[in-house]
């Protein structure tokens, strides 16, 4: 039960890291 546990705090913070870049890559990009 806590290696599963383990394994979605993973993937939330994996994903959570993802969607941070694909906003600053965009603001960067778009917003200058």
């Amino acid at each position: 039960m806590i290696l599963l546990f383990k394994l979605l705090a993973v993937m939330v913070v994996i994903l959570t890291c993802a969607f941070f870049f694909g906003i600053l890559f965009r603001k960067g990009r778009g917003g200058r």
